[in-house]
């Protein structure tokens, strides 16, 4: 069993989001369009807290999980993310 540290937060569907889970997000960019993007929850070393980092097909966003905007206008992340899986029990997932 392998112990993982609790975010304070869950994700769009009530799941409690855990630092190694696999997060699954809609994002829309003006050149790619609507995309689904998927990224692993770390604890941030830039920012002191749980960050998700996505990359699709050279399309480059961090997110910082948060329970509501902070002053430096980071996006509440959290409520558009959905939990698939983590890097322990589902490492596939996070090279789909």
């Amino acid at each position: 069993m392998i112990l993982r540290q609790y975010s304070g937060l869950r994700d769009k569907n009530g799941k409690e989001i855990y630092e190694g889970d696999i997060i699954k997000k809609k994002f829309k960019d003006r050149e790619i369009g609507e995309f689904y993007a998927i990224g692993q929850v770390v604890f941030g070393k830039w920012y002191a807290g749980f960050t998700v980092p996505y990359n699709y097909h050279g399309y480059n966003k961090l997110e910082r999980l948060s329970s509501s905007e902070d002053k430096d206008g980071w996006v509440v992340a959290n409520r558009d993310m959905e939990v698939i899986g983590n890097i322990y029990e589902n490492p596939e997932l996070i090279n789909s």
